[in-house]
């Protein structure tokens, strides 16, 4: 139940792992970066609100300015909230090809072979000449 493929991989199936470890790392990059992006507009977004409410205290801002100020906050608002959606949905997307290739794994497992007799010990009972009886051991190839 290993992802990147290791299941493919084990099973001498090396294309199909090369895919499952590629589409596999591209989603974990995708929401990683994406993830990092949208941290990054809440924490500027929160810097601006920090600093306009200070800058509020010394001098009154204007209506205008406060328009371009609810502007800014729903821009970044709805940017970061986008990007958590791609950052998720990468994620998620993650998860369905590591269970798609658990399954791929699973469903072209090698089957077992069967035990070979090659070489092996075999015990029969046997019936001695004047009506005893005893156990034969035999080299069966």
């Amino acid at each position: 139940m290993l992802p990147f493929g290791a299941g493919q991989f084990q099973t001498c199936r090396y294309w199909q792992g090369a895919l499952f470890a590629t589409f596999e790392g591209l989603m974990l990059q995708t929401w990683y970066s994406k993830k990092q992006e949208a941290d990054a507009a809440v924490t500027a977004l929160n810097e601006y609100q920090r600093q306009y409410k200070q800058a509020g205290m010394t001098s009154p801002h204007s209506e205008e300015d406060d328009a371009h100020e609810r502007t800014y906050v729903d821009d970044v608002t709805t940017y970061a909230q986008d990007t958590q959606r791609k950052a998720n949905t990468a994620l998620y997307l993650f998860v369905a090809i590591w269970g798609g290739g658990i399954a791929d794994a699973f469903l072209n497992a090698p089957k077992p072979e069967k035990e070979k007799d090659e070489e092996a010990l075999h015990w029969r009972p046997v019936l001695g000449p004047h009506g005893g009886w005893g156990v034969a051991m035999s080299l069966k190839r």
